[in-house]
């Protein structure tokens, strides 16, 4: 609930946070509503939605058709939706779900190095596609400029230091940076 002021239905709209359906498909699932004199709230909604959920909504990554290695071995091009965020995983770095069949029911999570599950390597985005991860690459990371900012600055701090973590622990070599933008 953005406020603690109640409404009739037909009073308020409904709002969904962006890029939210790839990670729950449930039409449900990051659905807020909310009287339309709060609609300027919604963008800290959004921006608590990114934090709390360890996902990156915006990025270089995003609109773009990459190689995919299936489990068979298969190699697979897949393009990345321009919405499709990236999840931040403590066990796997980060993590980038790709659709492998066009209803989007099907879906492998793939990481960006290789990881060993149960004896098995699982190859990673980034050896698959040496075209696109070359040593001049750089991951560029989004943050949505905020009215108010301040209102969320200590969350928004901690978020960033995740993700430098996750480059440390994960992918030290990988470049990255921070940037800001308008809108989603």
């Amino acid at each position: 609930m953005i406020s603690e002021e109640q409404y009739t239905h037909d009073e308020i709209n409904q709002n969904r946070i962006p890029c939210i359906h790839h990670i729950n498909p449930h039409h449900c699932y990051g659905s807020v509503w909310y009287h339309p004199k709060y609609i300027n709230r919604f963008q800290y909604v959004t921006a608590l939605a990114e934090i709390d959920l360890g996902i990156i909504m915006k990025h270089n990554l995003q609109d773009i058709t990459m190689k995919v290695i299936r489990s068979s071995g298969e190699i697979q091009k897949i393009k990345f939706e321009s919405d499709n965020p990236l999840v931040i995983n403590k066990n796997y770095g980060f993590c980038y779900r790709a659709y492998v069949d066009e209803y989007k029911y099907l879906h492998k999570d793939m990481t960006f190095q290789n990881i060993n599950i149960e004896g098995i390597t699982r190859i990673g985005i980034m050896e698959s596609n040496p075209d696109i991860f070359t040593e001049d690459f750089v991951l560029k990371i989004g943050i949505k400029k905020n009215e108010n900012s301040w209102l969320i600055n200590d969350e928004r701090e901690e978020w960033k230091q995740k993700i430098i973590n996750n480059f440390d622990k994960f992918l030290p070599n990988l470049k990255f940076e921070f940037y800001e933008f308008d809108n989603y």
